[in-house]
Formats: C-alpha cells, sequence, structure tokens
C-alpha cells in the first residue's frame, strides 16, 4: 500500500477466507504504532476474544501496541445488528444510519488520537442503497485517518463489497492458488489514486511475522505475474 494510503484516504483490501486480510490489517495498525499513529481496530463480525487469542501469537507487535494503548479494539456486530433490524423495520432512515455510524466513529477516532483506523470486514456496513454507501464513503475522509476496510471476494465473483467499492481511493487484492500440492498466495495493487502502482503480483507467505514477501518462481503462470 505505500505511499498510496494517505491521512484521509480509505484503502479496499479484499480477498477470499485464508487470505490474510485480517493479519495484514493488524499489522497496518502495528506499523502505525511504532511510527506513532495511534489505531482503531473496528470489528463488525468477530468476537473480541477470539479475535486477540489469534493476534497474541503473532509476532509483529499488535498485542503489545494493545497493551501500551496504541491500538484499541471496538466491537460493533450488536450495534450493527440491532441498527440494520431498526432500518428494515423502518424504523430509521438509511441515511441517519450512515450519519451515527460515522458519529460514532469520529467521537472514537477523536478521543482516542487516532490516526489508522481499520473495519474487518466492511460487508455488514452495506445495506444495498446507492444513496446510503454515498453517504457513507464519501464522508470517511472527512475524519482525516489512514482507513482500511477489509473484505472478502466469493470465487470468481468478485468482492462482496460493490457498491462501495467506487468510493474508495484504492483496492488492493490478496488472492491464492493451489498448485502442485502447495498454496501460492499473490497480492496486488490494483487502483491506487494519485500514486503510480505496477499492477504485477508479488508473492507473499503468512507467518507468525505476518504476511511477508516471497519472490514468485521464475516459472510462474504469466497470469500471477
Amino acid at each position: 500500500m505505500g505511499a498510496g494510503l494517505l491521512p484521509g484516504r480509505t484503502v479496499l483490501l479484499e480477498g477470499p477466507v485464508g487470505t490474510g486480510k485480517t493479519t495484514l490489517a493488524a499489522q497496518f495498525l502495528a506499523q502505525g504504532a511504532r511510527s506513532g499513529e495511534r489505531g482503531l481496530m473496528i470489528l463488525t463480525d468477530a468476537v473480541p476474544g477470539e479475535f486477540l487469542a489469534n493476534m497474541k501469537p503473532m509476532g509483529f507487535g499488535f498485542e503489545d501496541a494493545r497493551r501500551a494503548g496504541a491500538v484499541q479494539v471496538m466491537e460493533l456486530t450488536e450495534d450493527l445488528i440491532q441498527l440494520k433490524s431498526q432500518v428494515r423495520a423502518g424504523k430509521i432512515d438509511v441515511r441517519k444510519f450512515a450519519t451515527r455510524l460515522l458519529t460514532d466513529l469520529g467521537k472514537a477516532i477523536r478521543s482516542g488520537g487516532v490516526r489508522r483506523v481499520v473495519v474487518d470486514p466492511v460487508t455488514p456496513l452495506q445495506l444495498g442503497d446507492e444513496e446510503y454507501a454515498r453517504t457513507m464513503f464519501l464522508a470517511l475522509p472527512s475524519l482525516n485517518v489512514r482507513t482500511l476496510l477489509t473484505s472478502a471476494t466469493l470465487g470468481t465473483k468478485g468482492s462482496r463489497f460493490e457498491l462501495g467499492s467506487s468510493y474508495v481511493s484504492g483496492i488492493v487484492q490478496l488472492s491464492s492458488e493451489l498448485r502442485e500440492g502447495r498454496i501460492h498466495r499473490e497480492f496486488r495493487v490494483l487502483k491506487m489514486r494519485g500514486t503510480y502502482v505496477e499492477p504485477t503480483a508479488v508473492g507473499y507467505d503468512i507467518t507468525a511475522q505476518g504476511l511477508v514477501p516471497n519472490p514468485l518462481p521464475p516459472d510462474a503462470p504469466p497470469s500471477s505475474r
């Protein structure tokens, strides 16, 4: 993601299950903490205890940053379920839903001095309404933080984050493929506004140190380059 993820920009990190989206997102926050930027991990479909247990054995510093107060973890699963049920029942307008979420997020960012935000995953925030998507995701840059949204992809159907993808500053894609009995994973930057990106795939492994580059072999298929 490099220089493309500037303050006030939002990047979508997409890929199938098991490609390391949450791990890379946690690395992003841990790296920011080492640079003096406080982080906020927003979980929308996970139990914090389970997420934190998964992070403990990792060696890239997320748990240390959390214990030091440089990274916060916020769980919105139940709140989102209740809010979305009110929207479907006609008790609250989708624009008010978006405004409430952005207001709560803004308060958390200002009170914690947060500079980096992750929403993992972003798909529970979608309601299938174009006006809502525009209200919600065009407002994120106004928070002036580096924002990373994760989204699962379903086979060849692309990202489940369809409505908001046109409103993000960048799109990073993770993929995996079984070749000769081994899993090969690849990282691609598909889009990064204001920055030239090389579309060539970069191989990577998922380790206790997080996602680490692993150069693709010379005989890798053309589609992987």
